[in-house]
């Protein structure tokens, strides 16, 4: 734990730890809650291993009355990231990770071997500085085409078809028909409008 500390220092990250700055005649009690009352603390990193989760779970010593502090201010801290988890174990039959109960179905960083230190740690880095991977592109315009109106194919097929049958039974409503295509073939027309781009 000292040294990802020391490797988010020389990263430029702000880091309070304990062992650097909760002195002699402290109230660690008190030290561990400013940590997750104070504003000026953008993030607050729960760094577990099978014993810190078996004593997070347990509510044994330090680790659990942290346990009591964390647990409520995580419940108020949902659809934020004030909390972030850290892996820095896993069980090595199962491959499963170690963290404590108050912690799941939350997304955490992996620390907990060599192979994925480095991008484990970069990820960290990146979440902390909001500095995503990966950016979601900013909302673009609809399409034109779905705003224009778009012209009423099946009115004029129609009204074409009424053409047709007057001029199969050679009737006299053959020019109604016909005025009546034309009428609707222009209005549908007009909604096809084509504007000369300047430039």
């Amino acid at each position: 734990m000292l040294e990802l500390a020391k490797s988010l220092v020389g990263s430029g990250v702000e880091v309070i730890l304990d062992v650097w700055d909760l002195n002699v005649g402290q109230d660690k009690y008190d030290f561990m809650e400013q940590m997750i009352k104070d504003k000026s603390i953008d993030r607050v990193l729960i760094i577990s291993d099978k014993l810190y989760s078996e004593k997070a779970d347990g509510r044994e010593g330090g680790v659990g009355t942290e346990t009591q502090i964390i647990t409520p201010a995580m419940y108020d801290d949902l659809g934020r990231n004030k909390f972030i988890p850290i892996v820095f174990e896993r069980d090595e039959e199962t491959g499963k990770e170690y963290l404590p109960l108050y912690v799941n179905g939350r997304m955490y960083i992996d620390l907990s071997s060599d192979e994925v230190f480095q991008d484990g740690f970069e990820r960290l880095l990146r979440e902390i500085f909001d500095k995503p991977n990966l950016r979601k592109p900013k909302l673009g315009k609809v399409p034109a085409f779905l705003l224009d109106d778009s012209v009423d194919t099946f009115e004029i097929e129609r009204k074409a078809s009424l053409v047709e049958k007057a001029l199969d039974k050679n009737t006299q409503r053959l020019s109604y028909a016909t005025k009546e295509y034309l009428d609707c073939f222009i209005e549908e027309l007009k909604k096809l409008s084509i504007s000369k781009r300047r430039g």
